[in-house]
């Protein structure tokens, strides 16, 4: 999701990203399946500024998770809880 927003803002295709790691968003400590984005190894867990690496600084630049859910949700044509064709 942060490669495809970067690539974007550099005019860049964003289709041109690497590999997808999924990234649950956590609800009150426990993963909730049906809260979750996709992000590159890098951004997910290795890189200097990723999610589990440096959460502080990973939402200083890129956002919230809330955040990069629901953009990726946008992308996809999927609205973030609300229900959809009788489905959450």
């Amino acid at each position: 999701m942060v490669c495809r927003k970067i690539l974007a803002d550099m005019g860049q295709d964003p289709d041109d990203v690497p590999g997808c790691n999924l990234h649950h968003v956590l609800r009150h400590g426990n993963r909730d399946h049906k809260k979750a984005f996709g992000l590159c190894l890098e951004h997910h867990q290795t890189g200097q500024v990723s999610i589990h690496g440096n959460p502080a600084e990973f939402k200083r630049i890129f956002g919230t998770e809330e955040e990069l859910m629901i953009l990726c949700y946008q992308q996809i044509g999927k609205s973030s809880g609300e229900k959809k064709n009788g489905n959450k």
